[in-house]
């Protein structure tokens, strides 16, 4: 009876792994997940593995060896109870591919340009959320420094690259 097993692929080559295992007819399941990333200045939405390390392969073991399945190219071993391969539930890997279409139709796409030194800005999410501010610099790949009037003073504050747009 075919079953879904958990897989764990070597280091970042859940692709490789799904892609091998694919090749060999099985059904893969490698849930992903949209996030911004900063890349040369731009926010840009890429699709990165939900759990990084792990995928999710289906069939009968009575069919087919363990052998060939951790001797696939890109992976590092099937997750074990002691000695027994333990067989993920047919409804969790249903409930994951069902929240990972709507996340997909969630997520934004493209690139966005980030703000300029200068720029006015709004914060929209967080603690800060709708006050107005001036974008100072990024600070690392997920942090931007602003400037935002409060109380009368003007304050700096490090938000997250995704609570701010341009106004």
């Amino acid at each position: 009876m075919e079953r879904w097993f958990l897989v764990q692929s070597k280091a970042r080559d859940e692709f490789r792994a799904a892609q091998q295992l694919e090749s060999q007819q099985l059904d893969v399941f490698l849930p992903m997940l949209a996030v911004e990333r900063l890349r040369r200045g731009r926010r840009v939405a890429v699709s990165e593995p939900l759990f990084p390390g792990y995928l999710f392969v289906r069939f009968d073991p009575q069919f087919i060896s363990l052998t060939s399945i951790q001797s696939t190219r890109g992976v590092a071993r099937l997750v074990r109870f002691g000695s027994v391969p333990m067989p993920v539930p047919d409804r969790l890997i249903n409930e994951l591919k069902a929240r990972g279409e709507a996340i997909a139709r969630l997520q934004p796409e493209g690139e966005h340009e980030l703000p300029r030194g200068g720029d006015k800005v709004r914060i929209v999410d967080g603690p800060f959320q709708a006050l107005d501010a001036v974008f100072l610099e990024s600070s690392g790949e997920r942090r931007a420094l602003v400037l935002v009037e409060m109380i009368g003073k003007t304050m700096q504050l490090e938000v997250d690259h995704a609570s701010i747009e341009r106004l």
